[in-house]
């Protein structure tokens, strides 16, 4: 009987070895590494085979419906009254989700982080160019990515990021090599666009930030950027000093617009949230083809997935069983069955002594 004990302790203590070992595999600790090939897990570098890619193409409900005319155009900041109604107009076609709904484009196939994560989930630091990401595509697009990003984009051709800031909705599992996958299929919180319009500006797209609206409306102008009052970005007449421009600077300004929500400040000038050669091109400018990352492969695949670094006294995600095909370390099943795997050590302690 002492034997079976002692045994059965062995076991114990050999698993939870193979328990640290299995740890240290799935939860990445320490800082960030300064390679970023560490960053992402292999696996996820395995792209969609090119009978999937035909099959997709070859089905034209994978395609969608184009936009409705009246937002393929967007006017330039230089008609002011245009481009408000527009904005206002392409900010409820967001809110709604229409693109998703009525017209039926393809997106992504879930949420993704857009880098690799540091600390606790919610209140660590991201080191993605975005938040949570999940990107929808106008039948243009997917017809450009189809037949391989080969020539022009067509003016109105859209782009619509949808993005989540990273929290505890997402409900994010890290899989068996560390990484994190977004297992919630949340509404957005706010959206990235990009409008094409070749002749408009250089780069050619109308590039535009949307939000949930700030409720309650405490002031007039969180409804604002869109709409605009000047070139500046004034989201109130109330700036104005009897119709004239401030000629002092006043201690209560305050960025302005429905995204900001303090009750003790003034508006003031902000930069457009929507208009031609904005400061997304600093990034999307290095893109290969028309100043887009857009790829069929987070379509078809989840896409890049990136590592979760934390400390082992944060209180972190830990891997569970996934939906998506990847197989749990020996930490998650432990998690998920502790009895079931002392019942299992028990059985094969039979083996030491009769």
């Amino acid at each position: 009987m002492k034997a079976r004990i002692l045994s059965t302790n062995v076991l114990v203590a050999l698993f939870l070895i193979f328990l640290s070992c299995d740890s240290e595999n799935n939860i990445n600790n320490g800082s960030l590494p300064p390679d970023p090939n560490e960053w992402v897990c292999p696996s996820s570098l395995i792209g969609a085979t090119q009978q999937q890619i035909d099959e997709f193409c070859n089905d034209p409900s994978n395609f969608g419906n184009s936009v409705p005319l009246d937002l393929q155009n967007p006017p330039a900041i230089s008609d002011l009254n245009a481009k408000n109604e527009y904005d206002i107009a392409y900010r409820q076609f967001l809110h709604k989700r229409e693109y998703a709904t009525d017209l039926g484009w393809a997106g992504d196939l879930n949420w993704r982080m857009t880098g690799p994560y540091v600390g606790k989930i919610g209140s660590g630091e991201s080191f993605g160019v975005h938040p949570a990401v999940r990107i929808y595509y106008s039948p243009e697009v997917i017809n450009w990515l189809c037949d391989g990003m080969q020539g022009d984009l067509p003016d109105g051709a859209m782009i619509i990021k949808e993005m989540h800031g990273i929290d505890d909705e997402l409900d994010i599992k890290l899989n068996s090599e560390g990484c994190m996958v977004i297992r919630a299929d949340v509404e957005p919180e706010s959206w990235a666009t990009m409008v094409k319009q070749s002749g408009a500006s250089h780069d050619g797209w109308y590039w535009t930030g949307h939000f949930q609206d700030a409720i309650p409306h405490t002031f007039a102008w969180q409804l604002g950027n869109p709409p605009i009052f000047n070139a500046s970005g004034i989201t109130s007449n109330e700036f104005f000093e009897n119709g004239f421009m401030p000629t002092e600077p006043d201690p209560l300004w305050y960025p302005t617009g429905y995204v900001f929500t303090s009750t003790n400040k003034i508006p003031d000038v902000v930069f457009p949230y929507n208009e031609y050669g904005n400061y997304c091109v600093n990034c999307h400018s290095s893109a290969i083809s028309e100043s887009t990352f857009s790829s069929i492969e987070n379509i078809l695949t989840p896409g890049l997935e990136y590592k979760l670094y934390t400390s082992q006294e944060q209180t972190d995600p830990v891997p569970d069983e996934l939906d998506d095909g990847h197989q749990p370390g020996l930490i998650g099943i432990i998690t998920q069955d502790l009895n079931k795997l002392l019942a299992l050590i028990s059985s094969r302690a039979v083996f030491s002594t009769a």
